[in-house]
């Protein structure tokens, strides 16, 4: 399950992007092409001093995320990160600040008051300098179209 996945030592591949990836379980059937609606489970995390703290979880509200792969108001490490999984994967994805949220728009945000409030904190101010890479635990569900 998701909020199960070991915290240190697994074994990333990274990308041309800085996109980093483990596949914890590998899926099966065709990969989603761009335009098509994938349906998620994430349990997002911050890194930084507050490694590991959870930001959000689709799978604690039991309300799984859908999204048009390249779609560009979410953001693009989750595009890049879905684009290359199988239905049924689990996948622990490590998204760079240039692939997160790069403007206030970008998508999904939390939808909890107090949790947004830190989301906002951390990604969505301006004043800060640095904003700690994502650590976003995803399975893939299904794809369409």
């Amino acid at each position: 399950s998701l909020s199960k996945l070991p915290q240190e030592n697994i074994k990333m591949t990274k990308t041309a992007s800085g996109l980093q990836f483990s596949d914890v379980r590998a899926g099966s059937g065709e990969f989603p092409k761009k335009g098509s609606k994938v349906t998620i489970d994430y349990v997002m995390m911050t890194t930084g001093a507050r490694y590991g703290n959870k930001i959000d979880s689709t799978k604690d509200r039991d309300a799984p995320y859908s999204f048009t792969l390249g779609d560009e108001s979410v953001i693009e490490g989750l595009s890049e990160a879905v684009s290359t999984m199988q239905p049924g994967g689990i996948r622990r994805v490590y998204i760079p600040e240039k692939l997160g949220y790069t403007s206030d728009s970008k998508l999904p945000v939390p939808p909890g008051a107090g949790e947004f409030q830190r989301f906002k904190n951390i990604y969505l101010n301006p004043a800060r300098a640095y904003k700690p890479d994502l650590v976003v635990d995803i399975k893939l569900f299904r794809s369409s179209g």
